[in-house]
């Protein structure tokens, strides 16, 4: 949904009835589809997931340590510069050629077990 309307999950969903515990930003619903059912917009199917991984996943990003503050897609937030963020854009750079890599070579098993504990280190 690219208008920036109210969305929620479909009623028949394991995740109708869940409310958001941290701040705004801390968590995202990510989907694959959604349907406009009268005056609602329902999310289909869609799975709960930790901000550190978005950022790690999302198509593009842009970080401006002067002004302390990150975007990607239509999203934007003040953040605490630090270093996560050079590991952030170090990961990034590596994660998809290397699972492509493993993927074209049928073998997620080959997937580095030193950038697998570099992934889990910097979204915990």
């Amino acid at each position: 949904l690219d208008s920036n309307t109210e969305v929620s999950a479909f009623r028949g969903s394991a995740n109708a009835d869940y409310q958001m515990n941290g701040q705004d930003g801390d968590e995202w619903m990510v989907y694959s589809d959604a349907m406009q059912m009268g005056r609602f917009n329902s999310i289909m199917d869609s799975s709960l997931v930790f901000s550190p991984f978005v950022l790690l996943f999302a198509k593009a990003i842009m970080i401006d340590e002067k002004k302390g503050e990150i975007r990607f897609d239509k999203w934007y937030a003040f953040i605490e510069v630090g270093p996560w963020v050079k590991e952030l854009l170090d990961l990034r750079k590596k994660v998809m050629p290397t699972f492509k890599e493993c993927i074209g070579a049928r073998d997620l098993s080959s997937y580095p077990q030193e950038l697998c504990d570099r992934i889990a280190k910097w979204c915990c």
